[in-house]
Order: C-alpha cells, then sequence, then structure tokens
C-alpha cells in the first residue's frame, strides 16, 4: 500500500516539477553571460552588462 502511494507520489511530483531558468539566482546567470562571451569569442567578459567589462571573478589565472 505505501509503495503505491509513493509511486503515486512520486509521478505527481515529476509531472509538477519545472525547471527554472538561467539568471533567477545571480550565479548562474553570471555563469550563462560569461559563457555567451566566451563562445562569441570576445575573452571573459560580463556580456549582458553596458560596456562587457572583463569577468573579474573569473580571472584566467590566479596572480599573486
Amino acid at each position: 500500500m505505501f509503495v503505491i502511494l509513493g509511486l503515486v507520489l512520486l509521478v505527481v511530483a515529476f509531472a509538477a516539477w519545472r525547471p527554472t531558468p538561467a539568471g533567477v539566482w545571480h550565479d548562474d546567470g553570471v555563469y550563462v553571460m560569461v559563457g555567451n562571451a566566451l563562445a562569441a569569442g570576445d575573452g571573459l567578459r560580463y556580456s549582458g552588462v553596458v560596456g562587457a567589462p572583463p569577468a573579474a571573478k573569473s580571472p584566467r589565472f590566479i596572480q599573486a
């Protein structure tokens, strides 16, 4: 009985689940912006920000 109830709840949970789009939280939106800039050949830049400043949080080399 509990197995059937658990399976029904699992099916309902999967049917109701919707993935959240990128940019809902800060980090994933930043990764999408920097990834789009890399794919376009612009380097590590925030492509969605005016002036496309360099991505300071993602340096190519860590400088001591």
